[in-house]
């Protein structure tokens, strides 16, 4: 048996009686096995500039290294995110190296997004390969806290007068999966039209309203759930139209309560609902 690399000479001695000895010599290369190493790099810091998180996604890197003797092979990468950490949409968590040689490495990297929360937030990452057995190695990012808003902001439509155009978008809510949104005009306001945002869009599919939307005195009541998180510090929930019958383009009269917001687990969201008026 042997440790490590290198050559070994092998003396073979045979004799019989009455002859000499026969001696015979033969070199044998010694390889060892494949060695994984796993760093874990450090990811960016997140700051909050202007109420968003920059940079985001969030790039989460380590480097696979083969530090052993002998090539290894079926070399895969994993990334086990904690509570708060979420794959961005369209990422899978393994990443197949396949063969590594020895005194190589290879750089493996995600983009992972918030699903909540502030502070440092864990996450781990794994590598194996066929013949050796599998490591782990973590690290952590820390989410600043950031204003987390439904917004609701309003603004005249010019070539139509006295109608208005109502953007509610979600704000620092990438762990949304379900909103009832009810938005109370004046009373002499008309719902003219809804458009459904990017929050109702889930594996390029377009979501059904729980109910359609319709004005029930002076107020839309706007319902949505899908299965999963958006991921996305900003979405567009939905766009709003609306008229008011007296005429004019005034700052329109708007209020914004949030009787819903739960994550994907059903677990309350905290929220707060903001309402503007731009351009008037």
């Amino acid at each position: 048996t042997a440790v490590g690399s290198g050559t070994a000479t092998i003396n073979v001695r045979g004799h019989a009686f009455e002859s000499d000895p026969v001696i015979v010599e033969r070199k044998i290369k010694l390889i060892a096995p494949p060695k994984l190493g796993l760093t874990v790099l450090d990811p960016p810091m997140v700051k909050s500039v202007t109420g968003r998180y920059e940079p985001y996604p969030v790039a989460v890197q380590a480097i696979v290294s083969n530090d052993g003797g002998d090539v290894a092979t079926d070399t895969w990468a994993e990334l086990a995110p904690g509570n708060g950490i979420e794959l961005a949409p369209g990422e899978s968590s393994r990443r197949y190296i396949g063969k590594l040689a020895p005194g190589t490495e290879v750089l493996v990297r995600w983009s992972v997004v918030s699903s909540g929360g502030v502070g440092s937030t864990g996450f781990k990452i794994l590598t194996g390969c066929n013949e050796n057995k599998v490591i782990s190695g973590s690290n952590a990012i820390q989410w600043p806290d950031l204003p987390r808003q439904i917004r609701s902001v309003s603004a005249p439509v010019t070539e139509r007068p006295g109608w208005y155009q109502v953007d509610i978008d979600l704000v620092n809510l990438p762990e949304a999966s379900q909103l009832a949104l009810r938005v109370t005009f004046d009373s002499d306001t008309e719902l003219l039209a809804v458009q459904r945002g990017g929050f109702m869009v889930q594996d390029g599919k377009v979501l059904s309203w729980l109910r359609e939307p319709v004005m029930e005195g002076n107020a839309v009541l706007l319902e949505a759930t899908r299965s999963t998180a958006t991921g996305k510090q900003f979405e567009n929930f939905a766009t709003v139209w609306v008229r008011r019958k007296s005429g004019g383009n005034g700052p329109l009269a708007m209020q914004s309560a949030v009787l819903r917001l739960l994550d994907p687990s059903g677990k309350p969201v905290p929220v707060t609902a903001v309402s503007e008026n731009k351009d008037q």
